[in-house]
């Protein structure tokens, strides 16, 4: 499965890797945002799963309206969009720790073999968004019958 968007979600603080890139720099040192932005930037971990007939996505959404998700399919690419938004602070409230991301957030990812549009289904359950996408007829594995002469 190849990601048009990929994006680390975790911060592994105690790798001794040397970054590579300012954007590897970034995301070890403020999670893959700028000071600024960093309560506002926030993506939802993916699992990709294959069978012979389907592809499985299951992302965290846990504190994500499913109504405020957004899933398309444009050719071979599957995308997923949305908003995770916190509640709003009162004001005789104090907040001595906040560690909760929120913010606008998109995944898409590249399907390697040709999908059915007509047959995909999204359900969310418990904090998890599990999208189905069918394989084609022609992209599912036959078994061949072998004459003998």
């Amino acid at each position: 499965m190849l990601y048009l968007a990929e994006r680390p979600n975790r911060v592994d603080r105690g790798s001794p890797e040397v970054p590579r890139t300012v954007d590897d720099l970034i995301t070890r040192f403020w999670g893959g945002a700028t000071p600024s932005r960093a309560r506002s930037i926030w993506q939802p971990v993916v699992d990709v799963i294959e069978t012979p007939q389907a592809y499985l996505l299951r992302a965290e959404i846990a504190g994500v309206n499913p109504d405020d998700i957004e899933v398309t399919l444009v050719g071979d690419t599957l995308t997923m969009r949305g908003e995770k938004v916190i509640e709003e602070r009162l004001d005789d409230q104090t907040t001595h720790l906040n560690e909760r991301m929120a913010g606008r957030f998109e995944r898409s990812f590249a399907l390697p073999t040709s999908v059915s549009p007509k047959d995909i289904e999204a359900e969310a359950r418990h904090g998890v968004l599990v999208i189905k996408v069918m394989k084609a007829k022609e992209a599912q594995p036959h078994k061949v019958a072998i004459r003998t002469s």
